[in-house]
Parts: structure tokens; sequence; C-alpha cells
């Protein structure tokens, strides 16, 4: 089983140093700089992104199958926003892309025009240890490949349970 977490969640500051950190991770993907000699530049992200894509619309493909329904949708650790990208252009979703850093939210335009696709979905910065959402809110919630990214995964599944729609 899992140890039981501290359920006051991230410190502050720690929030805010990883929304400075994504930041200037985001200046190395989109080429603009070259401060981390192990993280993946542009190039490597087109390719990375590319073969995400594949992966995300084949993922949803096979939720449609089991009769998930997609809208309205919230994504939470969003980042470029690709899995939200495809719902919204691929499936004809509406939702929230949502994460804790503006930056990486802010280049989902980006995205969808290297994509070539035109619908954006709703961007929201929010933390994902306290969403801003009714309870109920939504009957898709998901984080595509980021759950483990978060320092207190079972503080945001507690908040996924809230907002999710029973059933």
């Amino acid at each position: 089983m899992f140890a039981k977490e501290n359920m006051r969640g991230q410190p502050l500051s720690a929030k805010k140093g990883e929304v400075r950190f994504r930041q200037s991770l985001i200046d190395q993907h989109l080429g603009n700089s070259h401060l981390f000699p192990n993280e993946y530049n542009e190039s490597e992200m087109d390719r990375i992104t590319a073969e995400k894509v594949k992966r995300i619309q084949d993922d949803v493909k096979e939720l449609k199958k089991k009769g998930i329904r997609l809208s309205p949708f919230l994504e939470i650790g969003a980042g470029y926003g690709q899995a939200s990208l495809i719902l919204v252009n691929k499936f004809m979703a509406k939702g929230y892309a949502t994460d804790l850093a503006r930056a990486p939210l802010t280049s989902i335009k980006k995205m969808a025009k290297k994509l070539k696709m035109t619908l954006i979905p709703q961007i929201l910065v929010s933390d994902a240890e306290r969403l801003p959402f009714l309870n109920n809110s939504f009957p898709f919630v998901f984080c595509y490949q980021t759950l483990h990214h978060f320092p207190h995964p079972g503080i945001v599944t507690k908040e996924v349970k809230r907002v999710l729609k029973p059933g």
C-alpha cells in the first residue's frame, strides 16, 4: 500500500519553483535557449510530440469504444495541451486544460498550429491539489502521463474524485 501522505500538500515555495523551472524548460523546448544539456531540444520535442499525439488518439479511441463520456472533460497537468487539443479537435469534446504553470498553457495555441488544429480547449491555471471546480462537475477527468510528477498524487486523486461525476 502507499505511505500516508502529508495532507497539507506541496508548499507554495515549491510550487513557485516548479513554475520557474517549467518556464525555462519551455524556452528550451521551443528552441529559444539551451540551459539543460540532458533535456530535449526543439527537434527532439517535435518527434516526441508526434509519438505522443498518436498514443493519445489511440487511447481516446479505446475510451470511446468503452462508452466513456468524453465531454465535458478536465485535463490536469496539461502542459502543452496535446491531449486536450485532440479531444476538442478530433472527438469534438469540450473541456478544460489545466496546469500549475501558465507558460506551457500559453503555448497551447502554438502547439495547435503545429498540429494543424484550430479548436482550443478552455485554458486555466490551477493547482491540482485545490481544483477550482464544484463537486461532481465532470464525467471525464484525466492526467495524461503526468500523475507521477505530482509530489502528493494522493491529494490530486482525492481532488479528481471530488470533481468527477458519479458513475
